[in-house]
């Protein structure tokens, strides 16, 4: 899927997958991850929005932060 566009924005579509197929395995396969599990699966979620609102800031900074993104 990376080959289909520029890493940084195809990236965080590829890394959602994870957190989907968790979340449809929960719901229609009756799954039950375990607390740590959820954890991990929240923090890459977590993750996929940090690079979402990255990538709409207009001039390349983090919201909230005080120094420029690289």
């Amino acid at each position: 899927m990376l080959q289909a566009g520029e890493a940084s924005k195809v990236a965080p579509v590829d890394k959602l997958s994870i957190v989907l197929v968790a979340v449809f395995a929960f719901t229609f396969l009756d799954e039950r991850p375990s607390l740590r599990e959820w954890t991990g699966i929240a923090m890459v979620a977590g993750g996929v929005e940090l690079l979402a609102l990255r990538r709409q800031s207009p001039d390349g900074a983090v919201p909230g932060a005080d120094f420029p993104a690289t």
